[in-house]
């Protein structure tokens, strides 16, 4: 129970301030990676804690890395690396794949929900950690 509340206050967190600021702040989600490898080594499960923190990083990274040769821009933040990696610490690697389909799915979406309706411009910022924590 005090895993959850932990981790559902930081992703609270961390959804307002990326909302307001366009950053996903470290003092948040390097203690969360922390935390969750503590976890995964409490509950018997440190392995399958580390390869989601790897995985979440490895994947955001990747693809970030990607866009930036294609865009010659930055097209996400090391934050958003950070929080899946925090993810990924604490609920495993099953968890972190799930949650990066899900992400860019409704991310997808959600940025063509915004052009569409012209709430937003093309290549004009998104912030990505609150669809990430949804």
């Amino acid at each position: 129970m005090i895993k959850l509340l932990l981790f559902a206050a930081v992703m609270a967190a961390v959804t307002v301030i990326d909302l307001r600021s366009y950053r996903i702040p470290d003092v948040l989600t390097l203690p969360l990676i922390a935390i969750g490898l503590l976890f995964g080594f409490l509950e018997h499960r440190f392995l399958d804690s580390v390869l989601g923190m790897v995985v979440g990083y490895g994947v955001y990274f990747g693809i970030s890395w990607l866009a930036k040769l294609y865009y010659k821009e930055d097209a996400m933040g090391a934050g958003d690396f950070k929080l899946a990696a925090a993810i990924g610490s604490m609920w495993g690697v099953t968890v972190v794949a799930l949650t990066i389909y899900a992400s860019f799915l409704l991310g997808g979406l959600l940025g063509l929900f915004l052009l569409v309706m012209k709430f937003k411009k093309r290549r004009e910022v998104i912030p990505f950690g609150p669809v990430i924590v949804v």
